[in-house]
């Protein structure tokens, strides 16, 4: 699980996101998101139609642990939204991760090192 002061949490904090956002699309998941906030934070959002809540909540903890090395290499001040698509419910730990590398870089949002 991602740290407090890395989680969007209000209701305002994702219509902004998903209203002024850059979307990228990747066929586990969805990635809206925002560069110029305070604060690096995230969301993983499921939806039912992902299957039941302990399938719903094992995607969002995988989708977490293999965003959380990447949080250092994130840009400052992103605020970004992870949308998991049905397909999200069978993949693997490598498939997350390069789901989510390929999101963050799609949106410009990684360091180059």
């Amino acid at each position: 699980m991602l740290s407090r002061e890395n989680r969007l949490r209000t209701n305002h904090e994702f219509q902004r996101v998903f209203r002024r956002g850059a979307m990228s699309r990747h066929p586990l998941a969805r990635l809206h998101l925002l560069a110029n906030g305070q604060a690096t934070q995230f969301a993983i959002v499921t939806s039912k139609r992902l299957g039941c809540a302990v399938r719903r909540n094992h995607a969002r903890r995988i989708f977490g642990e293999a965003l959380r090395p990447l949080l250092a290499s994130v840009k400052c001040g992103t605020k970004a939204v992870f949308v998991l698509r049905p397909e999200a419910a069978c993949a693997s730990f490598a498939q997350a991760q390069e789901c989510v590398q390929h999101l963050l870089a799609a949106c410009d949002a990684l360091h180059v090192n």
